[in-house]
């Protein structure tokens, strides 16, 4: 390696090598690629011998030990590759969780059977939905599989922890007492939804508990009819007016003006303009917010996971040149690496400490005299208000 492992990492490095295949759960931030690293070369030295004939397509070397890479995303498909080549690592490949699990629809397993090693980033990935879920296959046939994560799931008896069971865990508390993580700062905004907002999120809130009532759990609401829709005359079930409500919620007036307001805040305390991070879950919200801001002199761009890859990198390449505000949907939980940002916006509220997690760990990449800061704006007498304990859960105990 030509780094120095931290305290840390030796021990979540020894901990995998004694076992040969399990889960490490590591806060954002907290030198997981660097891990995945060490440990195929710790591996390769193991299984030192003569060069393979007949590599994979898609392997950048012909070395004897031959490592697989899983990611979720594009960008971090880039990192990994950055960074195993800094490393002087050639002997893999890299591929998508999405095109992975083509493969093994597709019948290839011949293909997966050829690495030596596999190693899944945001391994949690693995624990949602059948999908991503057959790719335990290979990780249970391969000799050694290995799962990164900061938000493995909790039911130990989950199939990704019976096939990759945590091995090591290192918490946000962990890495700020030694310094390998920034501070952050939570602050709870509250907004009000407008009279006629609040009048329709009272109508859908009505609907629903029909739906509930008549289903006899909430669980089953989503496919129970609680009444008529006033425009077209057809039936509504529960399902659609919880995402009526959801989205009336999302795109609240109030968040827009306040979401300005803040970033306004941001600049006026600064000489220097900082770039900032903003996350809804919905690109209508995304969208709003970038006229809103518009009106209000602010530049900002947005990425999803529909936009190609050469946009999206582009995009990111101009964030603090050419605009301040990245406004940035799911893709942005995960694997971006901007350890001088200090500054995030959540808009609509993840639902799951695991999202709460990954979006707080973007302003977790420590840096001298850095404190992050995280704004949560939420409707005020709405489920949204659940958003604030899942944060805190995630500050104190992560």
């Amino acid at each position: 390696m030509k780094v120095t492992l931290r305290d840390y990492q030796q021990e979540a490095l020894n901990a995998f090598l004694a076992a040969g295949k399990g889960t490490l759960k590591i806060h954002p931030g907290g030198g997981k690629t660097i891990i995945g690293c060490a440990a195929i070369e710790a591996l390769t030295l193991r299984k030192a011998g003569p060069p393979r004939v007949g590599l994979p397509a898609g392997l950048t070397g012909s070395g004897p030990f031959l490592t697989l890479v899983i990611v979720p995303t594009l960008e971090l498909q880039d990192q990994w590759e950055g960074v195993l080549d800094a490393q002087g690592i050639t002997n893999y490949a890299i591929e998508t969780y999405a095109m992975a699990a083509l493969r093994w629809k597709r019948g290839e397993e011949n293909w997966f059977a050829a690495f030596d090693f596999i190693i899944f980033d945001e391994a949690h990935h693995l624990a949602e939905g059948v999908q991503w879920s057959r790719l335990l296959i290979p990780a249970f046939k391969a000799p050694y599989a290995l799962g990164l994560t900061s938000t493995p799931p909790n039911d130990p008896e989950n199939p990704l922890l019976r096939v990759l069971p945590i091995l090591y865990e290192r918490s946000f508390a962990d890495g700020l007492d030694e310094g390998y993580a920034a501070p952050v700062q939570v602050r709870p905004i509250a907004v009000q939804l407008t009279e006629l907002e609040r009048k329709k999120y009272v109508e859908f809130s009505e609907l629903i508990n029909v739906a509930i009532s008549r289903a006899g759990s909430l669980d089953r609401a989503f496919t129970a009819q609680c009444g008529v829709d006033e425009e077209t005359g057809k039936p509504l079930y529960g399902g659609q007016v919880m995402t009526k409500r959801k989205m009336l919620v999302t795109l609240a007036e109030q968040k827009f003006i306040k979401l300005s307001d803040i970033v306004e805040g941001i600049n006026a305390a600064s000489d220097i303009p900082r770039r900032i991070f903003v996350w809804s879950e919905y690109i209508a919200a995304l969208e709003q917010a970038q006229r809103v801001l518009t009106e209000r002199g602010i530049t900002s761009e947005f990425v999803h996971g529909e936009m190609p890859k050469k946009r999206r990198r582009e995009v990111f390449q101009s964030w603090g040149t050419q605009f301040q505000v990245l406004l940035i949907a799911k893709i942005g939980e995960e694997g971006l690496d901007y350890p001088e940002v200090a500054h995030g916006i959540i808009l609509a509220g993840a639902k799951t400490s695991r999202q709460n997690v990954q979006r707080i760990g973007r302003l977790l990449r420590p840096m001298p005299g850095k404190t992050a800061k995280l704004w949560a704006i939420f409707c005020e007498r709405t489920m949204e208000e659940r958003l604030i304990p899942l944060i805190d859960k995630v500050t104190e105990d992560g």
